[in-house]
């Protein structure tokens, strides 16, 4: 198993988060101080949990070092809090391990959250309550202090997996069998109740893997749409000529502040030419990138102005998306591009009218290094360099993130890149752009 791929950070971090911190240290507490009150140890408990959660995070911090990897681990560590391989340490006790997740990654959001926890606790008295209301409270507080759409879905899917786990205290509360602070507990066995009442939680399960089987139905039906689509598309490019030795690669999303410019150094180092698929509204916020993009010979082409789905929206509003960024990128580039690729590859019939109409040339790709993902730099690597093959037409981005235009990590994508041209070169094949892919096609 290779150490930097998501699946080794979420298993490391998953055991991490299984780890029974409260019986290891209830044995050592017992072992040293022959004492049968453990209520002393509780601190010690909360804070070696918190520090799990730092170390999950910095473990995928260390091993690929994209906030994707990092999401990922912190994700992994509190569902292995929860629902432990250790059955005696199953549903853990107490948030420390998210505080601790939330310490690495967005330690501003810690002072907002327990202020809510506390005050919802002091108000209703329900450790139950002031929990749900404050993880409920966590992606709001992410979206205003950060605005990052991962660091956001991580928030909403992590207040899920918490909430869930508070049903059977719910219950408890409902049911009259759960104390308000500083009062006694009822003597009657939950257990008891709950084997006359039907749980909640059978509902809400099936309910997500209803929503887990739509989700992965729908992620094969676009791959499968991009890649293949479902009738004879002779007005979409993929690929060059599979006979000759010639490839092209593309960025999408750009320009950007940070990596575009790294990604032009190492092309005009290696003396290759590209093609970039520019945002319309990302060509108006750096236009001094955009122009050294042209300057430096290589190949632009349109990918909307603001990087809509084009898949669901009218023919009117796809014009718009489309001719609205042509428009700016010639204002500021003196470039008319005719190639155009919609984002996420994703397509309608009405994109296909717009492109034939006004005689553009959608462009797709036969290869993607999945850079979007966040991988390693790695894993970028040996997706090109093991399935590589004459004509491809190959995806990088420059930018864009998992769901928004901007915000994404392209670390790895520079890091990989060099290796990449380099090895490419020493197998014999020759960059492109993609019209001069295209004409090799003709």
């Amino acid at each position: 198993m290779k150490l930097d791929t998501f699946f080794f950070i979420a298993l490391i971090s998953y055991l991490i988060g299984s780890f029974p911190t409260q019986l290891f240290l209830n044995r050592i507490w017992r072992g040293f101080f022959k004492q049968k009150d453990l209520k002393l140890l509780y601190p010690f408990i909360y804070l070696f949990d918190f520090f799990k959660g730092i170390a999950a995070v910095f473990l995928a911090m260390y091993l690929i070092d994209t906030h994707i990897a990092m999401a990922i681990a912190a994700l992994a560590l509190t569902l292995g809090h929860f629902w432990s391989l250790f059955y005696r340490f199953r549903r853990g006790p107490g948030l420390a391990p998210l505080l601790g997740v939330l310490a690495a990654l967005t330690p501003h959001v810690i002072l907002p959250l327990v202020v809510i926890w506390v005050l919802f606790l002091i108000f209703t008295r329900y450790m139950a309550y002031a929990t749900i209301v404050s993880t409920l409270f966590l992606p709001l507080i992410i979206w205003k202090l950060y605005g990052y759409d991962l660091y956001i879905v991580l928030g909403v899917i992590t207040a899920a997996v918490v909430v869930y786990n508070q049903i059977t205290e719910l219950e408890k509360i409902a049911w009259g069998l759960e104390p308000k602070l500083y009062e006694e507990s009822p003597r009657v066995r939950f257990a008891e109740y709950r084997k006359k009442v039907r749980s909640p939680g059978r509902i809400v399960r099936r309910l997500l893997f209803l929503i887990t089987a739509f989700i992965v139905v729908s992620f094969l039906f676009l791959n499968m749409y991009v890649y293949r689509g479902f009738e004879l598309q002779t007005d979409i490019v993929r690929a060059g000529n599979l006979k000759k030795d010639y490839i092209a690669i593309t960025f999408d999303d750009g320009p950007d502040p940070v990596y575009t410019p790294q990604i032009l150094d190492i092309l005009k180092e290696q003396d290759v030419k590209a093609t970039f698929f520019m945002v319309g509204k990302h060509v108006e916020m750096y236009p001094e990138v955009a122009r050294r993009i042209v300057e430096e010979g290589h190949e632009i082409g349109n990918h909307t102005y603001s990087h809509k789905n084009l898949l669901f929206l009218s023919k009117d509003k796809a014009e718009c998306e489309i001719f609205k960024s042509n428009r700016v990128i010639e204002e500021v580039t003196g470039i008319k591009t005719e190639l155009f690729r919609p984002p996420r590859g994703l397509y309608s019939h009405a994109v296909r009218e717009i492109i034939d109409e006004h005689n553009y040339k959608l462009v797709l790709w036969s290869l993607s290094s999945r850079d979007w993902t966040e991988i390693s730099a790695r894993q970028i690597k040996e997706q090109i360099v093991f399935n590589v093959s004459g004509g491809d037409i190959i995806l990088f981005h420059d930018s864009g993130s998992i769901i928004t235009r901007s915000g994404g990590d392209r670390k790895n994508t520079v890091k990989a890149l060099p290796q990449i041209i380099g090895i490419l070169q020493e197998e014999g094949y020759e960059f492109l752009t993609v019209t001069e892919l295209m004409t090799e096609t003709d």
